[in-house]
């Protein structure tokens, strides 16, 4: 008995070993080892680039770099052990934009002649926001050729805001000589929707637009699957199961407009109240993590 533990022994180690050493004709080691990293990118451009060299020819669009995913998370693995990873997804980042559009002066008064430029005013529109999402797992991985299979846990959570500030240059104005109203073409950005109704059906214009602050949280267990068609170079995907919750809170509108009835200008602000969903299912796809359910190329290294 204690001769047959000992030759099963030698034997799993034998075959690690071997699974571990197994190399390209130019003596690269395929498999990844302790120590090595991994970044994850999308392989559907390079799919779509090989359907295009077979049935378009020329048509053929090169492939691009992509993230797995739309929410743009850095997905990664740092291995402890040839088969047992560290895996981390991460996006921070923060946008800040300015945009100006130059309008007539519609308070301005007479009239002007060629080539006088006439009298403009200028409307600006101030984008913010801030991203961070964060996940961090740890997989385990089996199998003792190209094909490795794997599994695993890991949480997550992400938190956005945003804001858009406008201002106009053409004060609205109610004067019985000189009045100045909403123009719908003028006061209007493109892509901002920043024209809309007051509570009274009158015109009116954004002035502070909070689209609120989210936060997700969620865990997840997962499975998957990861072929090395070349040294340290492999194709992979997985699913996975998890519960999930977010909750977006805090939005308000603040816009201004005229009342023609009375005649009168003011400003009015309204809540969006609060949004949440939660979660527990099957997952693809979804906003907390890296790439469920995803085909994606792994580089090692």
């Amino acid at each position: 008995m204690k001769k047959l533990t000992t030759l099963a022994l030698l034997v799993f180690l034998a075959a690690s070993l071997n699974a571990q050493n197994i190399r390209s004709k130019n003596g690269e080691r395929v498999l990844p080892q302790a120590e090595d990293w991994s970044i994850g990118i999308d392989a559907n451009p390079f799919f779509s680039y090989m359907k295009g060299l077979i049935g378009q020819g020329n048509n053929a669009t090169a492939p691009s770099t992509n993230f797995l995913l739309n929410n743009q998370m850095i997905t990664g693995k740092y291995f402890l052990e040839s088969d047992l990873a560290l895996r981390a997804s991460l996006r921070i980042g923060t946008r800040s934009g300015n945009n100006m559009n130059k309008v007539s002066d519609r308070a301005a008064t007479g009239t002007t002649t060629y080539p006088t430029v006439p009298p403009m005013r200028q409307n600006e529109w101030q984008q913010r926001g801030t991203t961070f999402g964060l996940a961090l797992g740890v997989e385990k991985r089996r199998g003792n050729t190209r094909l490795q299979g794997y599994y695993g846990g890991e949480v997550g959570f992400i938190s956005m805001s945003s804001k858009d500030e406008f201002t106009y240059g053409n004060a609205l104005s109610t004067s019985s000589t000189n009045p100045v109203v909403i123009n719908t073409n003028d006061d209007a950005f493109a892509g901002a929707n920043n024209i809309t109704s007051d509570t009274y059906g009158n015109d009116a214009r954004i002035l502070d637009r909070n689209n609120g602050s989210t936060f997700g949280f969620g865990v997840r267990g997962f499975i998957g699957a990861e072929y090395f068609v070349l040294p340290k170079i492999s194709i992979a995907g997985e699913f996975g199961w998890g519960i999930g919750y977010e909750k977006t809170s805090n939005g308000s509108t603040t816009m201004e407009s005229i009342d023609s009835s009375l005649p009168a200008t003011g400003t009015q602000t309204l809540d969006a109240g609060e949004n949440s969903s939660f979660v527990l299912d099957t997952d693809n796809n979804n906003s907390l993590f890296g790439p469920a359910g995803s085909i994606r190329i792994n580089l090692h290294f």
